[in-house]
């Protein structure tokens, strides 16, 4: 661009992806563009940094369609650490593509537009994962990640006197949800600056994620600080299953082969074993039954098993989308506009509804998004769709040698596996982190 030299230019892509990681924790304000079920500025902010970076190149091939696209992937998509893994979403977006074109004769067109401005989105964030790692290195990536979540730190204090009811600090708890969140009941766990604590648990798995990158002492402390205070007070099952996903694999990497197949060994004899004296003992039974039901009485232990039926009939249902159409999918963006019906015919609900919140589902005129990332990529594409999302982590995951990167990695597919918002940058963002850094470290790895 004659206006500005590449260097001058490539600083301000620098500044756009700068304030982008610096904003992560602040993707539930009301006051940002809607995006789904969530509204990050930093998803927005990497799709800028995409399109400036393409129409730079645009300028320089003097806007001649084949060679702008030739000149950008040569000399600038082919050699980012991570690229192997971020061509999967060109397919991705392509199927979509094709999807989408055909929607107009059955479905709802403009919610195939909205759902394929989704893959873009996450295109977008993966391209400034791996730009972020070429460009600065994991160690400033992780360092501008965790700036940004000091105001979270302070915050984080305050709304823990207000879950012990200290009064000043919960005035300022509802205050802020009221005028800065996005409209949803505080339930008096740790939820940040996000609607519901279920939404922390991916922006803590971040946090895991760039933590042993961290050089200064201060904001190390500060973000173990911030982690351990969203585990404990945010009393979240989804916080639970992620994280304790990311030690479990954490460990497993870590062993050596031999004594991790000792492990499973004695693993799989300890549960025969208990099998065995479950099966022989009646009494053992009975004693485990009258805990089990001991342990519904318990609220937040109630509330959390129904809540995961709830989640998991609505994953179900996404199986029976695929089932229904042969394996096809419905098209991109058209869960909403059959779920209902897919859902009415296979699924009773009545008996774990307890709060209603599948009757007001049913009953509400809200289009429904798919409550799983990979199923609903199964949703939208089909077997074929998952295949190729399946490729992605495959090249995300094989040049990953580290146990900390493999272990983040693995936690973030399981977290895919459930309601995560599909353009919500934090586990999409730490997979290609983790890739990119690995394959830096390692240049001639594919």
């Amino acid at each position: 661009m004659k206006f500005l030299n590449r260097k001058t230019y490539s600083s301000f892509l620098y500044l756009i992806i700068q304030a982008g990681l610096v904003l992560l924790p602040y993707s539930h304000f009301k006051w940002l563009p809607e995006l789904g079920t969530t509204r990050p500025v930093s998803s927005v902010l990497f799709v800028i940094t995409f399109g400036l970076a393409f129409i730079s190149y645009a300028f320089k091939a003097k806007f001649h369609p084949v060679r702008t696209i030739k000149s950008f992937y040569y000399e600038h998509l082919a050699k980012l650490p991570g690229w192997q893994a971020l061509r999967v979403w060109v397919l991705l977006i392509g199927l979509g593509t094709f999807s989408a074109l055909i929607t107009p004769f059955y479905g709802n067109f403009f919610q195939a537009l909205n759902r394929l401005l989704g893959y873009w989105i996450i295109f977008s964030m993966l391209y400034c994962g791996y730009y972020a790692i070429q460009a600065f290195g994991i160690r400033r990536t992780s360092w501008w990640i965790c700036i940004g979540y000091i105001p979270v730190l302070i915050y984080a204090v305050i709304e823990t006197l207000a879950i012990i009811n200290f009064p000043p600090a919960l005035s300022i708890v509802l205050f802020i949800r009221r005028w800065f969140i996005v409209d949803f009941t505080w339930a008096h766990r740790m939820a940040l600056f996000a609607t519901e604590p279920s939404f922390i648990a991916f922006q803590l798995l971040l946090l895991i994620a760039v933590l042993p990158f961290l050089s200064n002492k201060l904001l190390r402390i500060s973000t173990i600080l911030l982690v351990g205070i969203g585990i404990l007070f945010s009393k979240s099952g989804t916080v639970v299953l992620i994280l304790g996903s990311y030690l479990v694999f954490r460990i497993i990497f870590s062993l050596k082969r031999r004594v991790l197949i000792r492990l499973m060994i004695a693993l799989f004899i300890l549960v025969l074993l208990f099998g065995i004296v479950y099966a022989t003992l009646p009494a053992l039974r009975s004693d485990l039954q009258e805990l089990s039901a001991s342990a519904m009485k318990i609220d937040r232990l109630r509330r959390m098993y129904y809540s995961s039926l709830i989640r998991g009939s609505y994953s179900r249902n996404l199986i029976y989308a695929l089932i229904e159409t042969h394996g096809l999918g419905l098209g991109i963006g058209q869960y909403g506009q059959f779920w209902k019906e897919i859902y009415l015919r296979h699924i009773d609900y009545h008996g774990f509804d307890i709060l209603g919140e599948i009757t007001h589902q049913l009953n509400s005129q809200d289009y429904m998004r798919p409550w799983s990332v990979i199923l609903g990529f199964g949703s939208d594409l089909g077997i074929l769709g998952m295949i190729i999302l399946g490729f992605f982590f495959y090249f995300s995951f094989k040049p990953v040698f580290s146990p900390h990167g493999r272990a983040v990695i693995l936690a973030g597919i399981i977290a895919m596996m459930g309601a995560y918002p599909i353009v919500t940058p934090h586990v999409w963002l730490a997979i290609a982190m983790m890739t990119a850094h690995e394959l830096q470290l390692r240049p001639g790895l594919k």
